[in-house]
């Protein structure tokens, strides 16, 4: 086989189907060709860029929200939709996703399920992992098919299949659609940033929340460098916040925090709150 200094090929599908014939034209051909399946290309790792005579499956064409399900509380997308579309058009109509990584304004749905995503909320909310209720995916012999018959919340017979496909990076098929767990905007938050005189009080601190379950939608511990860098504090600094659908529920739950941190805490940064609705 010849040496290329770039892919070979770029395929834009538009449909599944695109996809499938896509993967049985390659099978066909015999030859052993990389394929890389490209969402929004926001990757620090360099993961999604084709290397020397693969073919690249751009998916950005594949970006419809078929349907929002308000009243069991799912939204089916197709992989390329890009997610700060999706939270958008479900914040229209009172949801969100509340998956919130770095690359938000960039990932699409399919990259987060495919890279095991994280995000700023994943603390309450949990990971992409945790939101993922069904799949739609094409093997890589162009079969289609769905992960599950249904999208009952949980099922006990059988393996979960979609573990094998969520941080798979797309070695084992492309995936094409998802259904996955939305939740009601949050009408109440409170936040705050704290200051620790070292880092590992402000560990134990997060330790001891965890243990008592004392759940923050957000908990970001920095260091005393990058606290430095980020916020010009000269100590090691949390950012916490607590939200919810009232204000005696979240009130109650920031009182616990700031028992809990006690005489810990160095400094306060400032706390705030905000409601919606």
């Amino acid at each position: 086989m010849r040496n290329y200094r770039s892919p070979l090929a770029v395929i834009i599908p538009e449909s599944v189907d695109d996809i499938s014939l896509t993967l049985r034209v390659i099978n066909e051909s015999g030859d052993a060709v990389p394929v890389v399946v490209y969402g929004g290309g926001s990757s620090v790792t360099g993961a999604s860029y084709g290397g020397a005579g693969s073919i690249i499956i751009d998916m950005t064409r594949l970006n419809r929200i078929i349907d929002i399900n308000t009243y069991d509380s799912l939204v089916t997308v197709e992989a390329g939709a890009k997610l700060r579309d999706v939270e958008n058009k479900l914040n229209g109509v009172g949801y969100s996703l509340r998956h919130i990584p770095q690359s938000f304004n960039y990932a699409t749905i399919g990259g987060l399920i495919a890279t095991m995503s994280s995000g700023q909320y994943s603390t309450l909310y949990g990971n992409i992992e945790d939101m993922v209720i069904n799949m739609e995916v094409v093997l890589p012999n162009g079969n289609i098919t769905w992960l599950r018959n249904n999208n009952a919340p949980r099922a006990s017979t059988g393996p979960s299949l979609k573990y094998l496909f969520i941080g798979s990076e797309g070695m084992l098929g492309v995936i094409t659609k998802a259904v996955l767990r939305i939740v009601s905007l949050p009408t109440s938050t409170i936040y705050g940033a704290y200051s620790f005189k070292t880092l590992e009080q402000g560990v134990e601190a997060l330790r001891e929340l965890m243990i008592k379950r004392i759940i923050p939608v957000i908990a970001r511990l920095y260091d005393g460098n990058e606290a430095a860098l980020r916020f010009s504090a000269n100590e090691p600094l949390l950012i916490i916040s607590f939200e919810g659908y009232y204000d005696d529920l979240v009130q109650s739950l920031w009182r616990r925090l700031m028992r809990l941190l006690g005489a810990m805490v160095e400094n306060t940064w400032g706390v705030g709150t905000s409601r919606i609705g």
